[in-house]
């Protein structure tokens, strides 16, 4: 991960909740759905009315126009490349799409907190392309194998009810990784923490 200036986000939790699944009929928009219903219930700050569901690349990078937010939460359909696994494909934006083909059409996350809520298919690359070149983000939680809709559905509202009762001028990531340490066994430990401004106390 590349040196970053900053050692912390500015400002109490905002998230922008884009759906990448395009699965309207399944589970991933149901799921959605649920956890931004907890999110809103719970008085945290959404930067959009409702879950984005991204179903085309145009709507992905619409996205992101005139919102103000300081935490991105993307939910994806993850499915491992059929050919050697070593890159995860997505569902959308664009059938066929990777990671690192979301992460050209990614505005710069560089004083983001970014969370990955993948479901099924789940490979390095959905977590290397938010740390490396010019789309890492600040600080990044993300699951270090595929997470299943109940485990997502039981860790996120917990996490983000945590972290904004205890972020309320800056997303600290220590303060990040400590409110995923105590709400991790929701998704059966399998949530990360990666930031280059982690101490190492």
């Amino acid at each position: 991960m590349p040196d970053i200036a900053k050692s912390a986000t500015p400002g109490p939790v905002c998230i922008l909740f884009i759906d990448l699944s395009q699965d309207r009929e399944g589970f991933e928009h149901n799921l959605s759905r649920a956890v931004f219903t907890e999110l809103k219930n719970a008085g945290i700050a959404l930067a959009s009315d409702d879950v984005i569901f991204a179903d085309d690349v145009k709507t992905y990078v619409d996205s992101f126009k005139n919102r103000d937010f300081n935490t991105l939460l993307l939910l994806t359909h993850g499915c491992k490349d059929p050919r050697d696994g070593n890159v995860s494909e997505i569902a959308p934006p664009d059938e066929g799409s990777n990671y690192y083909e979301l992460a050209r059409l990614t505005p710069l996350l560089r004083d983001k907190l970014v969370c990955l809520a993948v479901c099924h298919g789940s490979c390095e690359d959905a977590r290397q392309v938010f740390l490396t070149e010019d789309h890492f983000a600040l600080t990044l939680v993300a699951p270090a194998s595929a997470l299943f809709a109940n485990e997502v559905q039981a860790f996120f509202p917990q996490f983000f009810r945590e972290l904004n009762n205890s972020c309320t001028t800056e997303i600290d990531p220590n303060v990040v990784r400590r409110c995923v340490e105590e709400n991790n066994h929701f998704a059966n430990r399998k949530m990360r923490v990666h930031s280059n401004a982690l101490s190492h106390s």
